[in-house]
Formats: C-alpha cells, structure tokens, sequence
C-alpha cells in the first residue's frame, strides 16, 4: 500500500498517542496504556500503510490477537501456545518497530506537506503573476484608447497623431 497522509495518520493516532507508544517502549507505562492504541495501529498495519516494514510472523500473529481480534496477551499466549512473558516481549518488540516506523511516517508526510504547500504556493502566485500580466497586455490598446478619448489634449496645445496626418494631407 502507499504510505498514508498525514491527515490519514492523524485519523488513528495522535501525537499523544505515539508519546504513549514511546513510555511503553521505555519501560514507563504497562501495556494497559497503550491497548486502546493497539487497534488504530493494527489497522494501519494490516491495510499495508507502513510499506517498507514487514513485522515477523509470529508478532504479526500477536499484534493481530490484540489490535484486531482485542485479546489480552494470556489468551494470545494460550492460542500460540507459549508462555505469556513470550507474548509480552514479542509485543513490546512490535510496538517498539511500529513506534518507529509510526514516527518516521508523521515526520516525512508532515515534510511533504511542507514541500507541496511551499511548491504549489509559489505555483499559483507564478501562475496568477503570468495571467495577470497576459491580460494586461491584451487590454493595454483599448485602455490608451479610452486615456486618449478622456482627455482632451488639444486644451494643453498637444495634437493627436490623427491631427498631425490631418494637418500634413491638408498642407
């Protein structure tokens, strides 16, 4: 799948999510702070949006039985048939990848909307420039047209080029 946009990021996690993601990581909070987590990053994972990142088959299994299917990490164990704290460490190695993996996507989609909001901004501004210009240029006969009729230049003692001819076929 394609990497997601930051707005499609934002959509499952936030920044207080992955500062969550990050205290698991370290050791700070139990896994009971970050459950209500698991299923937005599961979701992201499983839909492909972390496209150069492949978890083992065996923490895939494990982030299925807890982000999708929602179990705890002792029936995912019993189903594996393993010990628990096997779970758990496989658990914390995943989210510890997903984190990772999860901060990088914010950072680079947050880049990109820097560069394309920077790129297409200075795109329209060229474009409204040129636009503006080519239709001054196709209006400027007609305006020196109305100038000339407004103005009286004869009252300044100033002759018209017609008066110049005028006064040149008559000479």
């Amino acid at each position: 799948g394609a990497p997601p946009t930051l707005n499609e990021i934002n959509l499952y996690t936030t920044a207080g999510d992955l500062k969550r993601l990050e205290e698991f990581v370290n050791h700070q909070c139990d896994a009971a702070f970050i459950v209500d987590i698991l299923p937005a990053i599961s979701k992201l994972y499983f839909l492909g949006k972390f496209p150069s990142f492949k978890l083992k088959p065996v923490q895939a299994a494990i982030l299925c039985g807890t982000g999708i299917q929602r179990k705890n990490a002792g029936d995912v164990a019993a189903e594996l048939g393993v010990e628990r704290g096997i779970v758990m460490s496989q658990m914390h190695k995943l989210i510890k990848d997903l984190t990772q993996q999860l901060r990088e996507l914010r950072k680079s989609a947050a880049t990109m909307i820097q560069e394309d909001g920077h790129q297409g901004f200075a795109a329209d501004v060229e474009a409204s420039l040129k636009e503006t210009a080519k239709a001054r240029l196709e209006r400027e006969p007609e305006d020196r047209e109305k100038v000339t009729q407004l103005i009286d230049v004869q009252h300044f003692g100033i002759k018209t080029w017609e008066q110049e001819i005028t006064k040149s076929k008559d000479g």
